[in-house]
């Protein structure tokens, strides 16, 4: 009989890697000068903001334009510092906060990587919650999101005039590097590349010209041209690692998979905390029958998103694959789980 679980186990896993794709970890870099970081209160407002319109039919196109937007003010691992703080004070008041709950799940279902996969953690266990108080008959104390009047971020950024008091070199390489940006935002991605190329013609240590041209090139299937530039980009900055993380998923892209496993290893030598690397990681040791590696990274992937359910499923194929058939079972039914209860709340 297990034998037959296992059999649909390996199909269901050969299906698995036809839609769950890797996901690059950042957007691309926002110009102009610094801006003042959003407060707390911002965050919050603006994500409140985001859940609602994710709620009316927002998908990943919409959101990645809203966080493009926002670069300037808020990039990508500031969100994921935010949200898991705003995660552990909606743990720990007395509140159910079920709509927003359900919202965030809805959200993690929507939006792909990090930051989607933390804001669905937080909600099951808000849901989890809410369950176990209605089992012991306790009351619910639900509390409403607030109600935030629609101010989203503009998606049409105007290039301001050049600084006087930037030498001229670099005030060419910023207007090539702020119109590459407004292109990407509107989907012209060859022209980005062609305003980027001059930015770093002029400014060569710009390395967010670099990485962005990685991103572009990457979107165009462009696989060893992003190769080129992201390692231009660590090159001049090293400890980036989204652009670690992008590459190893290039490199796999590319057939290169242990040049793709370093990389990822390089990203979570530089933040021990991404389980979107962890998975793809694990998805590339499963691709090189590297079973009892995958199930290491798939294990870690879970410590830091427990509802990965990807990383459970995949993670009972390679158990499955090396004969441990009780632990294969318990990771399958986990992942069942795990499907069973986002299709209720999302129903």
């Amino acid at each position: 009989m297990f034998r037959q679980i296992g059999q649909l186990l390996v199909q269901g896993f050969q299906q698995l890697q036809t839609f769950v794709s890797k996901e690059n970890s950042a957007l691309p870099v926002a110009p102009g000068e610094p801006l003042p970081s959003l407060t707390d209160a911002e965050h919050e407002r603006l994500f409140i903001q985001l859940l609602e319109e994710v709620k009316q039919g927002w998908q990943q196109a919409d959101i990645t334009q809203f966080f493009m937007a926002l670069e300037p003010r808020a990039h990508h691992s500031q969100w994921l510092t935010w949200l898991q703080s705003f995660g552990d004070r909606l743990l720990a008041s007395g509140a159910t906060h079920l709509e927003l709950a359900v919202r965030m799940v809805k959200f993690g279902e929507v939006s792909s990587g990090e930051l989607g996969n933390i804001a669905q953690n937080i909600g099951f266990q808000l849901l989890e919650r809410a369950r176990l108080r209605e089992e012991a008959g306790l009351p619910n104390n639900e509390v409403e999101p607030p109600q935030i009047e629609p101010e989203l971020p503009s998606n049409n950024v105007e290039v301001p005039p050049l600084d006087p008091e930037l030498p001229h070199n670099n005030q060419l390489a910023e207007t090539w590097f702020q119109q590459g940006y407004q292109q990407a935002i509107a989907g012209d991605f060859p022209g980005a590349i062609a305003s980027w190329s001059k930015t770093v013609e002029i400014q060569p240590d710009y390395y967010q010209a670099w990485y962005n041209l990685g991103l572009a090139c990457h979107n165009l299937g462009d696989g060893e041209a992003a190769i080129k530039n992201y390692d231009r980009a660590l090159e001049i900055q090293p400890d980036l690692d989204d652009v670690w993380h992008n590459r190893g998923d290039v490199l796999d892209d590319l057939g290169r998979a242990e040049e793709a496993i370093a990389s990822y290893n390089r990203a979570l030598e530089i933040n021990p905390n991404l389980a979107q690397t962890c998975y793809n990681q694990g998805v590339v040791l499963s691709h090189l029958e590297r079973y009892e590696e995958a199930i290491k990274s798939y294990a870690r992937a879970l410590e830091i998103n427990p509802n990965l359910y990807e990383a459970w499923y995949n993670q009972a194929v390679a158990l499955e694959t090396l004969g441990r058939e009780e632990e294969a079972i318990a990771s399958f039914n986990k992942a069942k789980e795990l499907q069973a209860t986002r299709s209720q709340h999302l129903a």
